[in-house]
């Protein structure tokens, strides 16, 4: 994807918005995203879409049962119908992602992960999402992870922040003053 099409993928996305706003929720714009995840990982679904052999009523069907399938609303069926018609069903993804970009954004919400040495109880998760929340000003949703190469600790992260206390980050910091 080439930053011309990012940005006119982000438009359609904009437009939607603004038009069918009514209709999205944050559990919509999550099954957006998980469909646009999903297509980008399936590259027949991309292919399907960009090949012209292929008449615009399969690729409609096509889009429109993927829609169905992850619970969309209906008034997806225009956004669809748009793309087809402008010979740009292949940005579908992208939009999609942008649609849930662009809803978090308005909607004050920023998605975090949580990566931890061992599994956290959820009184201490919703202590972390509470220091998030006041950090950022936003409501936090997040997806929790364990990963045992941290050893003790946690790593809070999301596409802009980062923060690291952990077990792993101090050994790490003591070896590079010590290659120093």
């Amino acid at each position: 994807m080439n930053y011309v099409e990012t940005v006119i993928a982000q438009k359609y996305a904009s437009a939607f918005v603004t038009v069918f706003s009514d209709s999205l929720s944050l559990p919509v714009a999550q099954r957006c995203f998980q469909l646009a995840t999903y297509m980008r990982t399936h590259g027949d679904i991309l292919f399907f879409l960009q090949m012209s052999a292929i008449d615009d009523d399969q690729k409609k069907t096509g889009l429109l049962s993927l829609t169905k399938q992850y619970e969309l609303p209906d008034c997806m069926t225009s956004l669809v119908e748009l793309l087809i018609a402008h010979k740009r069903s292949f940005l579908c993804p992208v939009v999609l992602q942008a649609l849930y970009e662009l809803y978090i954004e308005r909607q004050h919400i920023m998605a975090f992960t949580i990566t931890s040495s061992h599994p956290l109880p959820e009184s201490e998760v919703h202590s972390i999402q509470k220091f998030l929340a006041r950090s950022t000003s936003n409501s936090i949703i997040y997806t929790c992870i364990v990963d045992p190469a941290l050893i003790a600790g946690i790593r809070l992260s999301n596409s802009t922040l980062f923060w690291e206390q952990s077990a792993a980050k101090q050994l790490r910091d003591a070896h590079n003053m010590l290659v120093e």
